[in-house]
């Protein structure tokens, strides 16, 4: 009996040390991904930077590259980049005070998403970026600064974080990325009740080989 009970405390204790050696092991490999991947695709993919840009600002002028402020691991805010798809915004509409919260939000509601301004609308080059999949593009260089990963759950607003509910504040304990679990599932009405589900799926199962299984898919959904 003592013979068995000592046996089961050494697989126990060895179970804990591989479990601790991999929680170890793929922080490192992911940022080792990151830091490879999103270099070679810049450096790869510097001609493709170099014909939008030219055609952005011969076509809608400038900013080339929009900086949005987003919310990253630990609630650290960042600017996260873009190509601008969409038209220059009035500057009257700067001036004019913010609208007010949903009423909904006051309850921490999980399915609550900030609304876009109703006056900016897609360009034709916009459409046209949007379509082949490369508004995304500068997000290598967030990917490379170490504020966001390849796989990751979608990078929220400032102002929605201050409304998360116990059930979505997990989603800040990791780098938002470029591509998710929850951005390769269907998801036809874009319900925030099922992309929070799919983000906390992948929070409880990530690991290395799902997170290449998200970006495979995620070329597949390019193409």
């Amino acid at each position: 009996m003592r013979c068995f009970l000592m046996e089961l405390q050494e697989n126990v204790t060895r179970a804990r040390t591989n479990i601790t050696n991999k929680r170890k092991i793929y922080p490192a490999m992911k940022r080792l991904t990151d830091i490879v991947v999103s270099f070679t695709l810049l450096l790869l993919f510097m001609p493709v930077f170099i014909f939008v840009s030219y055609k952005l600002y011969r076509k809608e002028g400038k900013p080339i590259i929009y900086r949005e402020l987003r919310i990253g691991k630990n609630s650290r805010p960042f600017h996260m980049y873009t190509f601008r798809i969409m038209t220059n915004p009035s500057r009257v509409i700067y001036k004019l005070p913010p609208s007010p919260n949903h009423k909904s939000w006051e309850s921490q509601m999980d399915g609550f998403r900030a609304s876009g301004d109703a006056l900016v609308t897609l360009t034709p080059t916009g459409n046209w970026l949007k379509n082949c999949r490369l508004q995304k593009l500068p997000m290598l260089w967030n990917v490379l600064k170490g504020e966001m990963s390849l796989v990751g759950p979608e990078a929220d607003f400032p102002v929605e974080i201050h409304f998360y509910n116990e059930e979505q504040k997990p989603r800040l304990t990791v780098k938002p990325g470029m591509t998710g679990y929850a951005q390769i599932k269907p998801n036809p009405f874009k319900n925030p009740k099922i992309k929070l589900h799919d983000d906390l799926y992948y929070l409880k199962n990530r690991c290395y080989l799902l997170d290449v299984k998200i970006i495979l898919r995620s070329f597949r959904k390019v193409k």
